[in-house]
């Protein structure tokens, strides 16, 4: 797992926000970190590395291809690559400098186009390529959208990233939430692609390359689960044994091309089907050790650590832990009973605080009333006391009046 961000400004683009972008998805990629910015396109890629293949400094990201002409930050994996590196050897395409998935997928689409590449690839991966000719960027999804990838404009800037935490940190970001999203999270409990909670952020849709450029944006699929199906039944096969050949070949394939790693590979191993089919064909197409690592039960019914171990035995290079759950289980128990316990309390103390809030409320509208109304009696008195004064003030003048006319017309003693 891996962290990607990025941004491609329509204004200036801003580097250290990138960075900042990039730092946010730390616990995604604690190997290395990387950043690459053309200031004058408007353009700055982040990367965050959990090493799993060539964990030299020659699996660095952002990777630029031999050419000059791409720069690829990619979270994920090529399952396939070491066959696709095989094709490229055969055309005599370039000389390689270490031994990544990441090499490999740049090269591949510096030689055959991205959309070619990407129908290529078998694995699980979120990528950004910025094509330095073209000055687009071009946003890219597995088949399934196994890994995680969000992008949006906001103000000058469309930003992309892992997860929606590094877009958040944007001095501009709104984050008002989509209602019609959460709508269908109440209804689904997950937010379908290609809506996010945030209103103006979108996930890119799986098999899809999204174009990013100052004349718009345009999406295309690459991959098409219906086109799988239908090419299926076009061609079916003939009988259950013909079947059964050609399933036991994708999944020997699928888990071969997966344990490619330069560091131990592990698996889970409930001692089911699907699991003990996975640990037997890795027993059968691998030299390596195998960790394998299971989940055990108090309850005997649900307990399955019997049959893990019983696949463990199988083959002295797989040792599986077992038993340390249960412990864990105890635990997860009483926490969760403790946690219970202090919710109910909380919940008491938020009661008693609300009647206070409401006692408190109730104390100052009646405190608001009182105080109207004074206001109001004010206002009345008042106006009492100007009427009665305009009444003191015309008889005054009116003896006024008065005097003077009884003055005028005194004889001269």
């Amino acid at each position: 797992m891996c962290g990607i961000a990025g941004m491609l400004s329509f204004g200036r683009v801003d580097a250290a926000f990138v960075a900042r972008m990039t730092g946010a998805l730390r616990h995604r990629g604690p190997d290395d970190e990387g950043l690459w910015t053309d200031a004058d396109a408007g353009i700055s890629l982040g990367h965050r590395r959990l090493a799993i293949v060539d964990l030299s400094a020659n699996g660095h990201q952002p990777m630029l291809s031999r050419n000059g002409r791409y720069v690829l930050t990619f979270n994920g994996e090529i399952y396939n690559h070491r066959a696709l590196r095989m094709t490229l050897e055969a055309q005599n395409v370039c000389e390689w400098r270490g031994h990544s998935d990441t090499e490999t997928l740049i090269e591949a689409i510096a030689a055959w186009g991205l959309k070619r590449t990407l129908r290529l690839c078998v694995g699980m991966f979120a990528l950004a390529l910025w094509d330095r000719d073209e000055r687009t960027l071009f946003l890219a999804r597995d088949r399934f959208g196994e890994k995680p990838l969000y992008h949006g404009r906001v103000g000058a800037d469309f930003l992309f990233a892992s997860e929606l935490k590094a877009i958040r940190a944007h001095r501009d970001f709104a984050a008002e939430i989509d209602r019609g999203a959460l709508s269908l999270f109440a209804a689904r409990g997950y937010v379908p692609a290609p809506l996010s909670i945030f209103q103006g952020i979108s996930k890119l849709m799986p098999g899809t390359i999204l174009a990013v450029n100052r004349a718009g944006e345009s999406a295309e699929p690459y991959w098409s689960y219906r086109e799988i199906v239908e090419g299926g039944l076009a061609d079916p096969l003939p009988d259950t044994g013909s079947a059964m050949r050609a399933l036991e070949s994708a999944l020997a394939t699928s888990i071969r091309d997966q344990s490619v790693a330069d560091v131990p590979v592990g698996a889970f191993l409930s001692g089911g089907v699907d699991s003990s089919t996975i640990v037997a064909l890795w027993r059968k197409h691998s030299s390596r050790d195998l960790k394998t690592y299971s989940i055990g039960f108090e309850e005997a019914g649900l307990d399955e650590a019997p049959y893990a171990r019983a696949v463990a035995r199988q083959d002295k290079r797989i040792a599986t832990e077992v038993g340390k759950a249960k412990a864990q289980v105890r635990a997860a128990r009483e926490q969760t009973r403790q946690v219970r316990g202090h919710v109910a309390d909380e919940t008491q103390v938020i009661q008693v605080r609300t009647d206070q809030v409401a006692d408190v409320r109730d104390r100052l509208l009646a405190s608001e009333n009182s105080l109207a109304g004074a206001r109001s009696s004010k206002r009345s008195a008042l106006a009492d006391t100007r009427e009665s004064r305009r009444d003191y003030i015309n008889e005054v003048e009116a003896l006024a009046a008065v005097s003077a006319r009884l003055t005028a017309r005194s004889p001269p003693w």
